[in-house]
Parts: structure tokens; sequence; C-alpha cells
């Protein structure tokens, strides 16, 4: 927010939502139905659509890594 203050979903909220400073935003939720993490990330770039899917990977890739931390909590891809 504006003041530095963190909005914090509500307790019935089951995602987590990032919004960065380039205004690409990724959603984190558990699956409904089986036991998955889903991701969602939006970017966009004035300059051509190769940028704005690069700006995708990176922040995919930053999520995966720094959030997710596959290899410390022993996930695996399907």
């Amino acid at each position: 927010q504006e003041d530095n203050v963190c909005l914090l979903p509500q307790v019935s909220d089951n995602m987590i939502t990032f919004t960065f400073d380039n205004n690409t935003v990724a959603t984190l939720r558990p699956s409904g139905t089986e036991p998955k993490l889903k991701y969602y990330i939006e970017s966009q770039s004035f300059n051509s659509l190769k940028d704005a899917q690069d700006i995708t990977n990176q922040i995919t890739q930053a999520i995966i890594t720094y959030f997710i931390q596959p290899e410390k909590y022993l996930f695996r891809k399907k």
C-alpha cells in the first residue's frame, strides 16, 4: 500500500498475490481438487510481446526459486 503497510488477505482467501514495481502481478493459490499449487502471472510491455514474455519468465523463475523453494521443501514437477 502507499503507506507501506501490507494489506493481508482475509482468512477466507486462499491465494497470495504479489504486485511488482513493473506492474507484473503474480497470484498463487492451492488447487481446490488436487494437491497442487497453481500460479498465474500477468505482465505487460509497451515494447513487444517478447519483452512481456521475458518478464513473465523472469518473475516465474524468481517465484519458484525464492518463494516456493522446491529443492528445500522437496516438491516435484509433474
